[in-house]
């Protein structure tokens, strides 16, 4: 899976630039947080996809996150 920080820059967001205030310490757990929403959100508003797949993606995501056997590094470890 992509880093989070990967997701950040590739989404080309004024909150990613707006990371640069934050103290360097901090980044890591905001480029965490904003990966997250941002592939979640990716996933509401992706028009090719049709609702029943939205929903199913989204719920893969709810699942991940309630368990405790994240693959290693995986963008659903860093979150939880």
């Amino acid at each position: 899976m992509t880093k989070p920080a990967e997701i950040t820059r590739r989404a080309k967001s004024n909150l990613a630039f707006a990371f640069m205030c934050v103290p360097q310490d901090r980044r890591p757990d905001l480029n965490v947080f904003y990966a997250f929403c941002r592939v979640v959100d990716d996933i509401a508003d992706d028009t090719s996809l049709p609702p029943d797949q939205k929903r199913k993606s989204l719920q893969n995501w709810m699942q991940a996150i309630e368990r405790d056997d994240h693959p290693e590094h995986s963008l659903e470890a860093q979150v939880v």
